[in-house]
């Protein structure tokens, strides 16, 4: 079995992102969306499919979380909800097509990362 370039795999970062609304943004906003990128499924496994994670506000919370000395802030579920908002609806101004599909459930939601083979690189 040959051995992987970058072991756990990649996703791709497109120079445009620079000049994409979302680089506009306050920063938790790119952490959000690099955090759900990487945790997608890459490929279907058991119900999800490629490009979906099932996930819930605290968990997203947790993994996005900062230190500042050795206190950990993180962000409110508030924040988190307004992030998830603006990713399903980033510029209506502009007609820019959704970058996530969010299904709620009870207490977890499935986030769909929409053109997500366009990030993914298959090895």
């Amino acid at each position: 079995m040959v051995e992987p370039i970058i072991p756990g795999g990649a996703i791709l970062v497109a120079r445009k992102l620079n000049n994409s609304a979302i680089f506009e943004k306050p920063l938790l906003y790119l952490k959000v969306w690099i955090y759900l990128l990487t945790q997608s499924q890459h490929k279907d496994f058991k119900e999800l499919k490629r490009g979906q994670i099932f996930t819930s506000i605290p968990q997203i919370q947790k993994a996005v979380s900062w230190k500042v000395g050795f206190r950990t802030e993180s962000a409110s579920r508030n924040q988190i909800l307004n992030i998830l908002n603006w990713l399903q609806k980033p510029s209506a101004g502009n007609n820019q097509s959704p970058l996530i599909v969010v299904e709620k459930a009870a207490t977890e939601m499935l986030i769909t990362i929409c053109n997500y083979d366009s990030y993914q690189i298959d090895q």
